[in-house]
Formats: C-alpha cells, sequence, structure tokens
C-alpha cells in the first residue's frame, strides 16, 4: 500500500488538502496518509515529524493554490526561506526521488517546483494536475489516487 504526504499551505488550500485527505484516506487507510493536522501529535517536534514522514512516503501531493508561489509574512517571500516547511517538504521528496504530483486548486498552470531555489533539473520536475470543488474534484482525487498507484 502506498504512503502519501499531503503538503500544502493553511491560508491557501487547506479545505482541499483536507477533502484530498479524507478521499485518499478512504482509498489507502488513513495510516498511509500523512496530513499535519491530523498526524503530528500535540507536543512533537513538528520539523522531525515532516521530515521523517517525507522520508517514509512513496507519493507526496502538494496542493497548490492561488497564493502558493507569493505567500508571504514580514520576513518576505516563505518560499524563499529555508525554513518554509512546504519547500523543505518538496525539497526533501526531490533529493530522495520521490514522487511529487502537484494538485492544482483555482490555478490553470505550475511551474511552482521549478522556482524552487537549487530545484533539480527539468527532467525531475512533476507535472500537474488540478484539483476543483464538488463532483469535479472527485474525479480529480481519483486521478491522484492513480498517480499515487503507479509512481514514475
Amino acid at each position: 500500500m502506498p504512503r502519501v504526504l499531503l503538503s500544502y499551505r493553511r491560508e491557501d488550500s487547506a479545505p482541499y488538502a483536507g477533502r484530498l485527505y479524507d478521499h485518499l484516506s478512504e482509498q489507502f487507510g488513513r495510516d498511509n496518509v500523512f496530513m499535519d493536522v491530523t498526524t503530528i501529535r500535540p507536543g512533537q517536534d513538528f520539523f522531525t515529524a515532516i521530515e521523517q514522514s517525507v522520508t517514509a512516503c512513496d507519493a507526496l501531493v502538494a496542493v497548490i493554490g492561488k497564493g502558493w508561489l507569493s505567500s508571504s509574512d514580514d520576513k518576505g517571500r516563505r518560499l524563499d526561506r529555508a525554513d518554509d516547511f512546504v519547500r523543505m517538504e518538496i525539497a526533501i521528496a526531490l533529493r530522495r526521488r520521490i514522487t511529487v504530483n502537484p494538485a492544482l486548486v483555482h490555478a490553470r498552470r505550475c511551474r511552482c517546483v521549478a522556482t524552487l531555489p537549487n530545484s533539480h533539473d527539468p527532467a525531475d520536475r512533476p507535472s500537474s494536475s488540478r484539483c476543483a470543488a464538488g463532483a469535479a474534484g472527485r474525479r480529480d482525487v481519483l486521478g491522484h489516487q492513480g498517480a499515487v498507484d503507479s509512481p514514475r
């Protein structure tokens, strides 16, 4: 059974990530799907839990909304900082050659992984699929299940 990690920005796509979590958990079992808010226990070191979970997964689904790339705070754009958890999750997955499946929420194209500092060669960058709401969302989730079932 494949192990899947959902990577997302809470302020950008939490409801979509939650729906994906529910659907993927039905397919693969809750113990095989990692989502920070459902998997990390109170008091557990967040960074260590993320690192261990990415290392143990077979596929990472990056849920990407309109603000994923531009998300910032008082220190600047989050994706540019080494301490950004989304950046860490994807970088660890790419470094370990784990399948990365971008799920686009309200976005037409994704060049987001290519914008990561020190990203891999273009051949290592993932293609993307969409992630809609409602009935279309159910169909999109089934597409993600297929991508997870048959990694590169």
